[in-house]
């Protein structure tokens, strides 16, 4: 008789839910939809021996693997471990990593090393929606958008923007806040059913590979259109009564024939042997041209491949800390939690610099020389006090495993897997930044863990250190406005100006705030004093986009407001066509953009750190 569910197991497909009710014993249930109610429907496991170390098995098994891609010289892939129907989802929620402005940062100095360039989404798209947070949103997406390789016509999946259930985002002036994603995760979602073993692609578009030159040989979209066509034509071609009496002979020689006539790539995905035509018109030249590896057998998976979905996210029992991984299924002593491919970087490109903005606000901002902060990219990084390298893992739900020096249950090792390049770990770090990626750190678990068990790593010293410089220097404050630079009004809207005591009575949605469209402030020296004046209508002034609220309508065409500048000032005579509704909320919580949100890199331990590495930059 079970007395109580100790945590939920893990969500295994539409029907079933798989419910921990101790250390040893898993019920599956299916929900009633007459009453909604949960039946047991069958017990899948005993209670096991303490004396035994085997443990529950696990009722469906990986999910989703790391393996070597389908694709030649393509690296790492994923492959799916279970038939996956159209509609489902596809692994676990991901964490999407916000990157600000990252080209006024960094200037694009040294831009060959900006490796997640390769991985970056546009933050502005309808399923992230960050493009309001900064006049450029970049996105880091670990899991399928950074692991899974794209292949033309293959892409089987769309990914949407979803809201973490139990999580409550942090207020401005709290301790924790900018310090971790607060944006909604990542889910995705199958379009098309997918069979057991099949990499899982992804479609980057054909302008994404024309703009790298270590992509210009390979077929474009267009390219496969036109191979599709081509065989579908020679087939019909071949098939009809003028051509039926060719020997087979005879077909290979007249396929060789017109193949030679197209161009190289189209060719390239087309087969040299005419008994495979009909094979790319029944599968479509993209998957023909990657079969038989797109599809591995379960063998070949858990022989060759690294789980990762090992791990989920859920609020984390770490006061400050966010979301938390958690384990889905045991994992035994000594075995990997999750691997970590990595991303390698130049630290120093993501340093954050104070920014001025353009006059009208199209033009990407230039910056200063003042350092202000990190991108919090670097919190998500492994990395040493010692070097200017840093390595981003793009594994599934790593990033949300936290630190705890006393309830450590997981170590960093560097990987036994045979696409870690091992020999880089004797380049020095000018060497080591020429290449994108190729090292693999692996968690591996120091005890057992449980399903359900929270997943702790130890962050090191120096992090730890770093928090708590962090924790005695911070002081609850509220929010102040935004600087001019911080507002963004992409969406401007045609209401009604109305005045702060209108307001009261009848105020705007919360999603609306007025902005006021101020030229440059001069000072003017008369008589032994400075007066501060500013021009509307000059051709030459330099206009700023900034917060304001209206005092007085002077006019039906003037008004006085409170304009919020790095100071409070009183302008009067502003015309209406210079104030507006700006589309983002009074009290956006763009906590990521705060100066002093803590940023700190993880630390890969001594031991593992190669010395080679250790150039001695200095931390800014």
């Amino acid at each position: 008789m079970f007395y109580g569910v100790h945590s939920l197991y893990l969500n295994l497909d539409r029907e079933y839910v798989y419910v921990r009710f101790n250390k040893e014993s898993y019920i599956k249930f299916q929900d009633n939809s007459s009453d909604h109610s949960m039946k047991v429907m069958n017990q899948l496991s005993i209670m096991v021996d303490e004396q035994k170390s085997d443990y529950l098995r696990d009722p469906v098994g990986c999910r989703i693997y790391l393996a070597e891609s389908s694709i030649p010289n393509s690296g790492l892939g994923m492959f799916s471990g279970v038939n996956i129907q159209k509609g489902d989802r596809i692994g676990y929620d991901e964490l999407p990593v916000a990157i600000f402005d990252i080209i006024s940062h960094s200037e694009m100095k040294d831009a060959d090393q900006w490796h997640i360039g390769n991985y970056e989404w546009d933050g502005d798209s309808r399923s992230l929606k960050l493009g309001e947070e900064a006049m450029s949103v970049g996105a880091m997406i670990p899991g399928i958008n950074s692991a899974a390789n794209g292949y033309p016509d293959m892409q089987k999946h769309v990914f949407q923007s979803v809201n973490v259930i139990g999580y409550e985002r942090p207020k401005y002036s709290d301790l924790q806040a900018g310090a971790s994603n607060e944006y909604n995760s990542v889910r995705f979602i199958a379009t098309k059913a997918m069979p057991q073993g099949i990499e899982i692609l992804v479609q980057y578009h054909d302008q994404y590979t024309r703009a790298r030159d270590d992509l210009k040989d390979i077929p474009l979209q267009i390219d496969y259109m036109k191979a599709d066509y081509f065989a579908k034509e020679f087939l019909n071609h071949i098939s009809s009564s003028q051509y039926s009496s060719l020997t087979q002979e005879d077909r290979q020689k007249f396929w060789i024939m017109k193949r030679s006539l197209l161009e190289e790539k189209v060719q390239s995905v087309l087969p040299v042997n005419v008994t495979y035509v009909e094979d790319v018109v029944n599968n479509g030249s993209a998957l023909f041209s990657l079969l038989p590896d797109v599809i591995r057998t379960p063998e070949w998976l858990k022989a060759n491949g690294q789980c990762m979905d090992n791990i989920v996210s859920r609020p984390s029992k770490v006061q400050y800390a966010g979301m938390g991984a958690f384990a889905t299924r045991h994992i035994s002593k000594n075995s990997l939690v999750a691997p970590l491919p990595l991303i390698i970087l130049n630290k120093t490109l993501l340093l954050m610099y104070e920014l001025e903005y353009d006059e009208d606000e199209l033009n990407p901002p230039t910056r200063t020389n003042k350092v202000v902060s990190h991108q919090l990219l670097l919190n998500y990084c492994f990395s040493h006090v010692d070097s200017s390298l840093a390595f981003f893992p793009y594994s599934s739900g790593v990033q949300f495993i936290n630190h705890s020096s006393e309830k450590t249950n997981a170590e960093l090792r560097w990987s036994n897997h045979h696409h870690h390049k091992s020999s880089w770990l004797n380049l020095p770090p000018k060497e080591l930044l020429k290449k994108k990626s190729g090292l693999m750190l692996d968690i591996i678990a120091t005890r057992d863990i449980y399903p359900g068990d929270e997943i702790y790593i130890d962050y090191g010293s120096d992090w730890q250190q770093a928090w708590n410089t962090h924790v005695s220097k911070w002081k609850l404050r509220k929010k102040d406005h935004y600087p001019p630079q911080a507002i963004r009004p992409l969406k401007l809207y045609r209401y009604t100006l109305l005045t702060v005591l209108e307001l009261k009575l009848q105020p705007y949605s919360d999603d609306k705030r007025t902005v006021c469209r101020i030229p440059a402030i001069r000072e003017v020296q008369k008589n032994g004093k400075t007066n501060l004046k500013m021009y509307y209508g000059v051709s030459d002034s330099n206009y700023h986009i900034v917060e304001c609220d209206i005092l007085e309508r002077k006019k039906s065409d003037e008004y006085t407001a409170l304009v919020y500048l790095k100071f409070k000032i009183v302008i009067h005579g502003i015309p209406d066509n210079s104030i507006c509704i700006s589309g983002h909320a009074k009290n956006i919580n763009n906590n990521q953009a705060k100066k002093d949100a803590f940023r700190h890199f993880i630390i890969i331990p001594n031991e593992l750190f190669p010395l080679q590495w250790k150039d001695n930059v200095s931390e800014q």
